[in-house]
């Protein structure tokens, strides 16, 4: 049995000397974080049906930039 991760949030910085995105801070989650939105169910169409597998794990990591040369990791 593995483990995987999707991205969830990322946080960024426009520079102001030449006006670049610099990223500062990302977060990792467990593939199966959060729970499935019932009030807004997935639309019928084309796609193809997946079984849902969001069973509430709290598992994350934070990676933030603390400067240019320097990392911190929160789990």
């Amino acid at each position: 049995m593995g483990f995987s991760v999707r991205l969830g949030s990322t946080n960024y910085k426009t520079s102001k000397d030449d006006g670049k995105k610099n990223l500062i801070m990302r977060r990792l989650l467990c593939s199966k974080e959060g729970t499935v939105d019932l009030l807004h169910p997935p639309k019928l169409g084309k796609r193809r049906k997946n079984a849902i597998s969001r069973c509430g794990c709290c598992a994350s990591i934070k990676i933030k930039r603390e400067g240019m040369s320097e990392l911190s990791m929160d789990c």
